[in-house]
């Protein structure tokens, strides 16, 4: 009983804060935080009621995995806050794949936990969602985005870069041809030997987007929390906001604007939670996606 409500829960509450990331590129707290509570405390009744105090410990050990996870994503500036808490909140309900689901799909769950499981699959899927989002982008904002694409694409630095991308590509096919034994394996392997291109003309394509659609002012007042301002702001000789920081604070945007700044410039991120919603639902059908390749 316990499994059937964690996943109504879940895939409820991911799919309010995938609206809410959408319309407003904010995830309210009292979302992943109920994610959390709803987890510790049904665990904690299961295993009261059932005098299995494994499956608390369970939900304990996914938090902490989930935990790690997330400050490491938050603090390298890959996540917002709210991606992160609700990562946490999914490890507390997700330690092992919900049993009941069995009698409908066929995953392939071994030799992970089911929270590593979803995470696999949210880098995975989550950079698939990406890419879309990105492309989306380049074809709404198309003037700026060309003028940006030419731009980046002309430069020495990434000229060298795809030059690098296509000699590490040919080098991996032609590899393919002598370590792959198993010729049922080499198209496998030589679609993996062009991830090198591929990961260059994407990393192209998301740089063109950020700075053709994802820069911009804004008045002080539509500043919100964890908004990441590109530039420091100082005080005299006081540092207020680090542009190295992981978003703007409520104490910081107070603090600015009582020195009368009218504007800033922010970079805005990818509504990335509706990806949350979608990998979760596609760990349960499919589970383990690397295992189903090999």
């Amino acid at each position: 009983m316990i499994e059937v409500i964690f996943v109504i829960v879940s895939l409820i509450f991911l799919a309010i804060a995938s609206y809410n990331d959408t319309k407003t590129k904010e995830v309210p707290d009292w979302i992943s935080y109920s994610l959390i509570i709803i987890g510790f405390s049904l665990s904690l009744l299961a295993s009261i009621v059932n005098k299995d105090y494994k499956i608390i410990l369970f939900s304990v050990i996914g938090f902490l995995i989930m935990y790690l996870i997330a400050l490491i994503m938050y603090y390298t500036k890959q996540w917002g806050g709210g991606d992160a808490k609700l990562l946490m909140g999914l490890g507390t309900m997700f330690y092992y794949y919900p049993s009941f689901l069995l009698k409908y799909f066929s995953p392939s769950i071994e030799k992970f936990p089911f929270v590593l499981i979803i995470f696999i699959n949210l880098i995975i899927y989550g950079a698939l969602y990406s890419l879309i989002w990105a492309v989306f982008l380049s074809i709404k904002n198309k003037k700026a985005f060309k003028l940006r694409f030419r731009s980046i694409y002309n430069e020495n630095s990434t000229l060298t870069v795809r030059k690098i991308g296509v000699i590490m590509s040919l080098v991996l096919i032609v590899l393919s041809f002598f370590v792959v034994s198993e010729k049922n394996l080499l198209p496998l392997f030589i679609l993996l030997a062009t991830f090198p291109i591929i990961f260059v003309y994407a990393f192209i394509l998301m740089k063109t987007v950020e700075l053709s659609s994802m820069i911009k002012r804004i008045h002080i007042d539509k500043l919100t929390e964890g908004d990441w301002i590109i530039y420091d702001i100082h005080e005299k000789n006081k540092l207020i906001y680090s542009s190295k920081s992981t978003g703007v604070t409520k104490e910081q945007i107070a603090k600015i604007k009582s020195l009368k700044i009218h504007s800033v410039t922010i970079k805005e991120g990818i509504p990335f939670v509706p990806s949350f919603l979608i990998s979760l639902i596609l760990s349960f059908i499919f589970g383990n996606p690397i295992t189903l390749l090999i």
